[in-house]
């Protein structure tokens, strides 16, 4: 008798640690995630939900944007908590510092870095199995910090 060993078909995936819930491309799986597990999410426009949480095994106060279209995933963006940015304590190269240690901490050292982005501003990248992850400050009403998820188009 053969045994063949098949590839599990896995859907690519991004955990959130807290609450704990897999992101996929899928848009209708996350919402039915979220009304399972009682979490409050914000539907903020037709095609962006955002909700609170953790991530990257760290403990970091964090929101998640969930940005999609009627079925699909297009990006997901992490951000601090309102009350971060407005806190009198808030520097955005502390702040980079802070969640660039973390993701090294989770995935390793970036594929890409470079300070030399646009405005002189740090730049960093991971490639992970299922997604890429960009970490960057840019400068338009000046300088915000972005963390950007997106998976790998299939």
């Amino acid at each position: 008798m053969f045994c063949f060993l098949k590839k599990k078909n896995t859907k690519p995936a991004f955990e959130v640690n807290s609450p704990k819930i897999s992101i996929t491309p899928d848009i209708r799986a996350l919402i039915e995630s979220l009304k399972v597990s009682d979490v409050e999410y914000t539907p903020v426009t037709d095609g962006y939900i955002t909700f609170a949480g953790q991530a990257f095994a760290s403990d970091i106060p964090l929101m998640f944007g969930v940005h999609f279209n009627k079925l699909k995933v297009e990006f997901i963006e992490v951000f601090r908590p309102l009350e971060y940015y407005q806190s009198d304590c808030y520097d955005i190269n502390e702040s980079f510092e802070q969640l660039s240690k973390t993701l090294r901490k989770q995935y390793g050292k970036p594929l890409v870095t470079t300070s030399a982005s646009v405005g002189g501003y740090p730049c960093e990248q991971w490639h992970t199995q299922d997604f890429i992850v960009n970490h960057y400050i840019i400068d338009r009403f000046g300088p915000e910090e972005h963390l950007h998820i997106n998976f790998y188009k299939k």
